[in-house]
């Protein structure tokens, strides 16, 4: 207001205070600028304290609590004995599994079966040591699974999830990622799909085995859930030395 009554009074050109004016907004713009910079660094700061909070989370069952890490003989599966296993979640107060024991034989098969939340996909985690019960003990050939070597365990066990992964690679490489080891292994990868029904799947698609799926790359095909669901399930047959194998609802996207 002051420019503008001296530029009235001649004291000032209109060219000085149409100056005046242009480097008050561009400085009023650098500041608003600089704000927005410092609210940005913060709310970044904020997340990368969540990350940081995340990863230092110690991660449970990565170890074995006896050194050297206990084994049972290969070759000769052994029984799964549940043993008054009570579970809770971290930060939870509500028990997802109580008291429960269960033996289950080599060459056995059996069927959980239960509501939603009755601690189906409970258990399974914990045969995968994916966590460490609460309370009692789960034992695979005698041996309790928190003496085991972890990937020794997770090497005995296939299994096949209701929530897989759809690896955007070619279908060979789909069903070879359960054995990262024979990801080339032609026959061998062809003889999982065999046995986990997928080879109609395969045999449908325009360049077979080397047919790329899903939609992240031009070239992809994609295919139905039911028919990824498929390659799922073969991916678990890859393990041919898998002593147990794990079932989570495997066929929800599969027809009858």
């Amino acid at each position: 207001a002051r420019m503008a009554g001296r530029a009235a009074r001649g004291a000032i050109t209109l060219g000085d205070l149409t100056l005046y004016i242009a480097v008050f907004r561009q400085g009023q713009g650098a500041l608003q600028s600089i704000l927005g910079a410092v609210g940005t660094m913060y709310e970044d700061a904020l997340f990368m304290s969540n990350l940081f909070a995340y990863l230092d989370i110690p991660t449970g069952g990565e170890a074995p609590r006896v050194l050297p890490a206990r084994s049972p003989p290969r070759g000769a599966p052994g029984a799964i004995e549940i043993r008054g296993v009570s579970f809770r979640y971290p930060g939870k107060e509500a028990w997802a599994l109580r008291d429960l024991s269960l033996t289950i034989a080599p060459g056995e098969k059996l069927g959980l079966v239960g509501e939603n939340g009755a601690g189906k996909s409970t258990l399974v985690k914990l045969l995968r040591r994916l966590y460490d019960p609460t309370e009692g003990e789960i034992r695979y050939g005698g041996v309790d699974l928190r003496d085991m070597d972890p990937a020794d365990l997770r090497g005995r066990i296939g299994a096949v999830f209701q929530d897989f992964v759809r690896y955007q690679f070619t279908a060979a490489e789909n069903v070879g990622l359960g054995n990262p080891a024979h990801l080339d292994d032609r026959p061998r990868i062809e003889e999982a799909a065999r046995r986990g029904g997928a080879t109609a799947v395969v045999e449908a698609l325009p360049d077979g085995w080397d047919t790329v799926l899903g939609g992240w790359f031009e070239a992809g095909q994609e295919i139905s859930a039911g028919q990824w669901q498929k390659l799922a399930v073969a991916r678990a047959f890859m393990r041919d030395k898998a002593e147990v194998l794990v079932l989570d609802e495997p066929t929800a996207s599969i027809d009858a």
